[in-house]
C-alpha cells in the first residue's frame, strides 16, 4: 500500500513536550513529517525490498548455544551476538563458533547483566556496556580498559568519534507524582564522565515504568548521526520525533504523524508506544506497539512509499522478520531466524541470521 502524503510542522511545535532539546533550524526550515496510517498492510515480501541476502547458519554446539539474539555486529570480519544469556559469542562470517567474549561475573573483566555493544570505526575498537560497567577491547578481542560508572547505560554509541552514553533514570519521586530524566553521557578515552547533555524530563503521575530489551536508539548514515530516545513511562505525550546528534546539539529532524490517536487507559497503558527508531540512507523504520500488538513501519524515501506491518517482513518462507541495523550508511541490515525444530531428543539449533542490503 503505497502511502506518500506529506506534511510539514514547525520545528519549535516539535519541542512542546521536549525540556531540553536545542534548535538550530530556522523557522522558514520546515519539519518533514511522515503519516503513519491506521490501516495495516496484509504483508511485504523481503525480496521487494534487496539487492541481497546472505544467510549464515550459527554453529550450535555447548559452549555456543543461543537462547535469544539481543544484538548483532560485525567487527573485524566477525560476528559478535550479544544473547540472553548474558554473554557476547563471537563467530566467523561462515557462523563457525569462534569464542565467548569475555566471561561472566562480577569480578575484573566480567559482565553478568545483558551487554550493549558498539563500534569505534575510527579506532577500532570494541565497547561494551553492562549495566554501570564500560570495557574496552581490540580488534583481537584483547580486553585493555574497564571502568565503572555510577549509573546504569540505558544505550550508547560512538557520536562524532566520541562515545555517549544514555542514562534513563525512572519513576522518581516528585512532591506531586514521579519523574523520568533521560540524559546523555560524553565519555573519554579513560573512560570518565567529562560531560553531561540533559535529554528530557517527563512528568508522572504514577510511578509505573517498562523497558525494551533491544535498543535501537541511533542511527549514523556517513558523517550525520541520528537518536531516538523512547519513554515507557504512564503519560499520554507521544514522543515521535527523530533528532540530529550535531556539535552535542540535538535537533528536531523528522516527525512521526499518527493517524491513530493516542490515548491512555486505566492502567496507564499507552495506546502507541515507539520503542525504536532506525534512519538508513534509504529508508526509516518505526518499531513500535499499538493496542498490545506489535508493529513495524517501513519507509522507502526515494518513492515515498511506507508499509505498515503487523509482525515484520516476510522471508522466503513466508515468516516475518525484523531488520535491525549493521551498516546503515549502506542501507546493511540483519534479522534472526530462530529454528522451528526442536524436540526431547534433539538439541535445538541455533538461529540463522540474514544479513541484507537494501534496495
Amino acid at each position: 500500500m503505497k502511502y506518500n502524503r506529506f506534511c510539514y510542522l514547525l520545528p519549535g511545535l516539535a519541542l512542546c513536550c521536549w525540556v531540553f532539546f536545542s534548535c538550530s533550524r530556522s523557522d522558514e526550515n520546515a519539519l518533514q513529517t511522515i503519516l503513519i496510517p491506521k490501516k495495516i498492510d496484509q504483508e511485504l515480501q523481503l525480496e521487494q525490498l534487496t539487492k541481497s541476502i546472505k544467510l549464515i547458519q550459527l554453529e550450535t554446539n555447548d559452549r555456543s548455544l543461543l537462547s535469544g539474539v539481543l544484538d548483532i555486529k560485525m567487527f573485524n570480519e566477525k560476528i559478535y551476538v550479544s544473547d540472553a544469556s548474558r554473554r557476547i559469542l563471537i563467530f566467523n562470517q561462515d557462523g563457525k563458533f569462534v569464542k565467548v567474549l569475555g566471561k561472566r561475573g562480577e569480578g575484573p573483566g566480567e559482565y553478568d547483566f545483558f551487554p550493549h555493544m558498539t563500534i569505534d570505526e575510527e579506532s577500532n575498537l570494541l565497547y561494551v556496556a553492562s549495566a554501570r560497567k564500560l570495557y574496552v577491547y581490540s580488534k583481537e578481542d584483547e580486553l585493555l580498559l574497564e571502568n565503572a560508572l555510577s549509573f546504569n547505560v540505558n544505550a550508547f554509541s560512538v557520536l562524532e568519534d566520541k562515545l555517549f552514553v544514555l542514562r534513563q533514570e525512572l519513576s522518581i519521586p516528585q512532591e506531586e507524582g514521579f519523574l523520568n530524566r533521560a540524559s546523555f553521557y560524553e565519555i573519554n578515552k579513560s573512560l570518565d564522565v567529562v560531560d553531561t547533555i540533559p535529554v528530557r524530563e517527563v512528568k508522572l503521575k504514577s510511578g509505573s515504568a517498562s523497558d525494551f530489551p533491544i535498543k535501537n536508539y541511533f542511527s549514523t548514515v556517513g558523517p550525520d548521526h541520528f537518536v531516538y530516545v523512547p519513554d515507557f513511562g504512564s503519560q499520554i505525550l507521544l514522543h515521535d520525533t527523530l533528532y540530529q546528534f550535531k556539535d552535542k546539539i540535538l535537533t528536531p529532524f523528522l516527525k512521526m504523524n499518527f493517524e491513530t490517536i493516542q490515548t491512555l487507559d486505566k492502567s496507564g497503558i499507552k495506546k502507541i508506544q515507539i520503542h525504536n527508531v532506525i534512519n538508513s540512507k534509504s529508508f526509516l523504520f518505526c518499531e513500535y506497539y499499538s493496542d498490545g500488538n506489535y508493529l513495524l513501519f517501513v519507509y522507502e524515501k526515494e518513492s515515498a512509499i511506507g508499509y505498515n506491518l503487523q509482525k515484520g517482513v516476510l522471508d522466503g518462507n513466508g515468516n516475518p522478520v525484523v531488520l535491525r541495523p549493521l551498516d546503515l550508511g549502506r542501507d546493511i541490515f540483519y534479522f534472526v531466524h530462530q529454528s522451528e525444530y526442536s524436540d526431547s531428543e534433539t538439541e535445538e539449533q541455533n538461529p540463522t541470521i540474514g544479513i541484507v542490503q537494501l534496495k
